[in-house]
């Protein structure tokens, strides 16, 4: 068996995305290392070769004669190598994830974008189960989960989708005529919503915007952010809503932004599955498309 001598990967990477590129700079950018990084990479493997590989020039940079061909073998093989990975990747994008959501949260992020993800991994299924409960993962036939929270829970690994961001909405009913956006002080006089498990978030929000409420305001509680949502949506008041949550209402005029201010909670929406030195590639992959999709 003959025996292989490669210069270091990573200078052929550099070397390759250089060339490639034109440009040490633009190497850089696409393989996020500095330009030094770059520069001391070419410059090694020019050294291990014993050839120049780059004229310098003040803008870019061009290959010295046979470099071009070393550069175009590389962007095959690099190519290739990148294929077969993918293959080997996509031989365990199959079967049936099974993920527990809460319906407030699916119904408005989720399902209506699973189409996409389906048609990015046609062999795997994703099958919601909407539920308010917290599942013990080690019980129930579930392989991940979408949980709200301050991403802290024994025993899972939690990969953030996105964090709060918290601001007054109303209804388009419950405005009227009023022209926006509502001072602190109009707002205050509206019945308003508060999630039990998360009491703080309005004194917060009037300590953002340097107002103190009076004593008799009427703070109504929920068990969970949907039922709160749903004051808001339906006229009955207004409720600190999530910037993200709230797009789709939005964009149909169920819902409108009272004041420009907004306030981060620390909590969010995670991905969670129990904790692993091999995680299933398939809930990583999923996670990976929602976080983009969501903060698209």
């Amino acid at each position: 068996m003959q025996l292989r001598r490669l210069p270091n990967l990573n200078q052929l990477r550099a070397f390759e995305a250089a060339a490639r590129n034109e440009s040490f700079k633009d190497a850089a950018e696409e393989l996020h290392v500095t330009h030094a990084a770059i520069s001391h990479q070419i410059k090694a493997l020019e050294e291990d070769l014993g050839t120049q590989l780059f004229h310098r020039r003040a803008r870019g940079v061009a290959l010295m004669g046979e470099a071009a061909a070393l550069a175009r073998d590389l962007t095959e093989t690099l190519n290739r190598m990148n294929d077969a990975v993918r293959r080997f990747t996509a031989q365990g994008m199959a079967g049936t994830l099974h993920i527990t959501s809460a319906p407030f949260f699916a119904n408005r992020l989720v399902i209506p974008r699973l189409p996409e993800f389906h048609a990015l991994y046609p062999d795997l299924t994703i099958k919601l189960d909407l539920t308010r409960s917290v599942l013990n993962f080690r019980k129930e036939n579930v392989d991940a989960g979408l949980r709200h929270g301050n991403g802290t829970w024994p025993g899972l690994t939690a990969k953030p989708i996105y964090m709060d961001t918290l601001t007054p909405m109303a209804s388009p009913a419950r405005l009227g005529d009023r022209p926006l956006p509502l001072s602190p002080d109009e707002i205050v006089k509206m019945p308003l919503a508060r999630v039990m498990s998360e009491d703080a978030d309005w004194n917060m929000w009037f300590d953002a915007v340097g107002y103190t409420p009076p004593e008799d305001i009427t703070i109504i509680g929920y068990s969970d952010r949907g039922l709160s949502h749903d004051m808001a949506q339906s006229g009955l008041g207004a409720a600190l809503i999530d910037t993200k949550i709230s797009v789709p209402d939005i964009a149909r005029g169920w819902l409108k932004r009272l004041h420009p201010a907004s306030i981060t909670s620390g909590n969010g929406m995670f991905l969670v599955y129990p904790e692993t030195d091999f995680p299933d590639p398939r809930v990583l992959a999923f996670g990976a498309w929602l976080d983009s999709v969501v903060n698209a």
